[in-house]
């Protein structure tokens, strides 16, 4: 049947399918792999699927002592429907080795171990690439370098993901810092000094990253010295901003936040409704957020919504806005509290909220949201231990898959390519990753880059195909993953755990980024792999704060790590910005300066639009107009390398903490309590960045107050909208938990989502399913391998020496 249809046709159908449905599909037949493996097909399947938003996925990471240790997947295909959680194995992985998600970009998730090891992971379809190692070179003058930032995200001027190092550098009691920014493209896998200065010296990062417009945006403050600039007039002693960089032109701009952060707040950063999301937290049980309608405007900065203290049944320290709902009344709400951490819907106004339930959900994570994309589909694999284990037996046993395979390619052999590749193209990845078997025509196209981007589009698109990652964290640091597919926002799958690529007995590994299914992990920025979760793939690199995120430009993902030199003491510092290509695995130098040397990364790193972002904030003001801790967004256009500042919708206040997200594909900026308060602030602000680049298109979107949650909370990442967009998907972090919930703005009030399996204390990534990194190297279980060298060795297989030498 397929055989009379046109190739357009096949093609148009298959990039509406969902990544595990497509993955399904590489082994039908030879046409059908190359199809689905095109690139241009992945680009068409992930515009479809960020278009639909229908192939979603939350990418749970468990946190274990507030750090994430295993990772999970929900697929949510509605808002009223999460399946149940299931582990994720990521590419980092290593026993006893905490992984990180740094951030998250078209279904790719950016997963760290301590930033030696990075990877960009595409979770749906279990494919990473790891980063090469990039030394950190740290400049004449300066004798101590602060610990890098991390960025990724979505190059759109290349087409080219990329992950964004920042390295201060500082002397002890001297002001004067400098900063090393690097990029990492994925398309050319190595990296490159950034030559953009950076644009405040005196601010460091005070914030997540996210990525949202082909930029990369922190919350960056002033540091605690004196300051030394006298022109800084736009950020008063102690104000913060928010940092962008251009991942195109690989220059960082500058944006005012809302409001200015005050004591006792937290400001974060995220990504809500594809706008600049800002939070500020104050007290146990509130949250104010704001979005960004016009990228870039600092005028447009829109208050969304407020959690007020009491309309939530729970105290949070932090309410991660993930998502509206379709109708855009309710929030879903990562909600973390001491522990602990819920997924609610938050009806904005009705203030209150409803807990989404489901199984294996770990009771602390945080979360992440992935589209569902191709993205990676040549990336190593990521294996499973338990999966090995199980390989053998189904070898044996009497196979009912191939009489399936051959059905198909009799029936499919008679449609037309065009038809087969956009059946496929709108399939989930783990169906395509299936169908790699069926036929060498159906391999060949799956693992195609046009199909791999065709259905990374529909996945984005559709929105349907989404897993979290969630990192388990053990005494605050994470050591395993799981995953929690959500074909809808009403159903989660159960947790299961995820093997990451950099699992080492011991080693804590950490999420960078995600984008497109790919997560960057990294070890203590000295491992780095870009990891596809759901189809088990990565791509490792050596060395590198990490960033990552996608190139549109050059269609390629990168990692970009930026190191920060300095003396002690004084605030001048050096950077060095490498950026690496998952295109040529390699690591170069990026010649823009870091824009801000006197500032650092202090938030998260997020990619949107082709660029990776940080809040980036001053470590020392060094002018009396100019307040401690200001803090600006920068973003890093992975495309043009260039580095860009955006101002933050509100700048930060003292004991506020502020986070970079991105939440319905813009940038998030997110404003909540300060994690080293022991008290917390039950409330989080999320602003969006309606237009991205336009600082005045802040738009605060929501705010999560005391009272309004029935669990106090120390941050509240939001993951997604709901279809409505009266609720957001959070990961509400708590102490020594975490829990996923759904917030209703109007309502403010939310609701647990009940995922079994989940750990207790979790970090989460979002991934769309996507098949990235289908060419990547296998993540492989060590409990896998130990079973597989017992089959090898069993009586029955291992030939007997003395027979053959009778014979």
């Amino acid at each position: 049947m397929m055989s009379h249809l046109p190739v357009e046709i096949i093609t148009e159908i298959l990039s509406r399918l969902p990544v595990k449905s497509l993955l399904r599909f590489l082994c039908v037949s030879k046409s059908w792999y190359a199809l689905i493996k095109h690139p241009d097909f992945i680009k068409l399947h992930l515009h479809r699927s960020i278009e639909t938003n229908r192939d979603r996925t939350l990418i749970i990471g468990k946190l274990i002592t507030g750090v994430p240790r295993y990772f999970f997947s929900v697929h949510f295909p509605t808002e009223n429907h999460f399946d149940n959680a299931f582990k994720l194995h990521q590419p980092l992985y290593r026993r006893g080795k905490l992984v990180e998600i740094l951030d998250y970009c078209h279904g790719l998730v950016c997963i760290h171990h301590w930033i030696d090891e990075i990877a960009i992971w595409n979770p749906l379809i279990r494919k990473y690439r790891m980063l090469s190692k990039e030394p950190i070179l740290k400049p004449s003058g300066f004798t101590y370098s602060k610990s890098s930032k991390i960025g990724f995200g979505y190059d759109l001027c290349n087409d080219d993901y990329k992950v964004l190092r920042v390295t201060a550098f500082y002397n002890i009691g001297q002001p004067l810092k400098e900063f090393e920014v690097k990029v990492y493209s994925l398309r050319s896998h190595s990296w490159r000094k950034i030559e953009d200065q950076w644009p405040k010296k005196e601010c460091s990062i005070s914030s997540n990253s996210v990525s949202l417009n082909g930029a990369l945006h922190w919350l960056i403050a002033e540091n605690t010295y004196t300051p030394y600039d006298t022109d800084l007039t736009d950020f008063p002693r102690g104000a913060e901003c928010l940092l962008a960089f251009d991942l195109g032109t690989e220059k960082f701009r500058v944006f005012k936040t809302p409001v200015q952060k005050e004591v006792g707040l937290v400001t974060r950063l995220e990504v809500l409704k594809g706008q600049l999301c800002f939070i500020v937290s104050a007290d146990l049980g509130a949250e104010s957020v704001w979005l960004m309608k016009e990228y870039g405007e600092a005028s447009s900065w829109t208050q969304v919504y407020k959690i007020e203290r009491g309309s939530v049944p729970w105290t949070f320290t932090y309410c991660k806005p993930l998502m509206f709902s379709e109708n855009e009344k309710k929030v879903l709400l990562d909600m973390h509290q001491l522990f602990q951490t819920k997924l609610v819907w938050y009806e904005i106004e009705k203030k209150r909220c409803e807990r989404v339930k489901i199984q294996n959900l770990p009771n602390w994570f945080c979360t992440a949201i992935c589209v569902g994309s191709l993205l990676l589909l040549d990336g190593d694999n990521v294996i499973d231990p338990a999966e090995q284990k199980k390989k053998r037996k189904r070898n044996e046993s009497p196979s009912e898959q191939s009489l399936t395979s051959e059905l198909t390619i009799t029936m499919m052999s008679h449609l037309p390519v065009e038809i087969i590749t956009e059946i496929l193209s709108r399939l989930p990845v783990k169906s395509l990753l299936r169908f790699l078997c069926v036929s060498k025509s159906w391999y060949a196209l799956i693992k195609h880059p046009d199909f791999i981007k065709l259905h990374l589009h529909r996945s984005i698109e559709t929105n349907r195909d989404r897993t979290l990652i969630l990192e388990k964290v053990i005494s605050g640091v994470p050591r395993y993953f799981f995953s929690v597919h959500f074909p809808t926002e009403n159903h989660f799958d159960n947790a299961f755990k995820l093997y990451q690529p950099l699992y080492r007995r011991g080693k804590l590994v950490h999420i960078l980024g995600y984008c497109h299914g790919l997560v960057c992990i990294h070890h203590w920025n000295v491992e780095i792999a870009i990891w596809n979760p759901l189809i088990r793939k990565y791509r490792y690199s050596k060395y590198g704060e990490i960033a990552f995120g996608y190139d549109l430009c050059n269609d390629d993902y990168k990692v970009l790590r930026v190191t920060a030199f300095c003396n002690r003491g004084q605030p001048l510092k050096e950077f060095e910005v490498k950026v690496y290509s998952l295109r040529s695995h390699s690591w170069r130098k990026i010649e823009d300066e870091w824009p801000k040397k006197e500032c650092t990364v202090s938030s998260n790193s997020v990619s949107l639009n082709g660029a990776l972002h940080w809040l980036i904030a001053e470590d020392t003001p060094y002018d009396t107009d100019s307040p401690l801790g200001s803090e600006c967004l920068l973003a890093f256009d992975l495309a043009t390398e260039k580095f860009r500042v955006f101002k933050t919708p509100v700048q930060q206040e003292v004991e506020l903490g502020t986070r970079l997200e991105v939440l319905k594909g813009q940038l998030c900026f997110i404003v909540s309590p300060d994690f080293e308060t022991e008290t917390g602030h039950d409330y989080n602000d999320v602003w969006l960045m309606k237009e991205y680049g336009e600082v005045s298109s802040w738009t605060w979107i929501y705010k999560i107050e005391r009272g309004s949650v029935p669990w106090t909370f120390k941050y509240c990442k939001p993951l997604m909208f709901s279809e409505n967009e009266k609720k957001v998907l959070l990961e509400m972090r708590q102490y020594n938990q975490t829990k996923i919930v759904w917030y209703e703005i109007e309502k403010k009030r939310c609701e647990r989502v009940k995922i079994q399996n989940l750990p207790n204390w979790f970090r989460t990534a979002t991934c769309v399913g996507s098949l990235l990194l289908l060419d990547g190297d296998n993540v492989i279980d060590p409990a896998e391998q130990k079973n597989k060298r017992k089959r090898n060795e069993s009586p029955s297989e291992v030939p007997n020496p003395n027979l053959l030498g009778k014979q």
